[in-house]
């Protein structure tokens, strides 16, 4: 079984390459060496399934998240991502 757990990544920033979205990450809270967010889920405001983070860029301190959107989506506001946490067996 496996825990889902729902963070804020950050906000929008712009558009890049061939409609891939920016994402300015806000939350200082997740080690992203640790949880490493590469092909997980992005979700926006009503927790719906809007794309796939495919890598993270920039400096340690301010990050940014390159994002390929679904088809057929805006990008959103606020970017939340789905955190798989693997359960430990005892």
């Amino acid at each position: 079984m496996r825990k889902v757990r729902i963070i804020e990544l950050g906000h929008f920033y712009r558009y890049t390459l061939k409609n891939k979205w920016l994402i300015k990450i806000e939350n200082k809270n997740v080690n992203f060496i640790k949880n490493d967010p590469i092909g997980f889920v992005v979700l926006d405001e009503n927790k719906q399934r809007v794309g796939k983070v495919l890598d993270i860029i920039g400096n340690v301190n301010s990050p940014y998240a390159l994002v390929e959107p679904f088809p057929h989506y805006n990008p959103p506001k606020e970017v939340y991502i789905e955190l798989v946490e693997k359960v430990r067996r005892k």
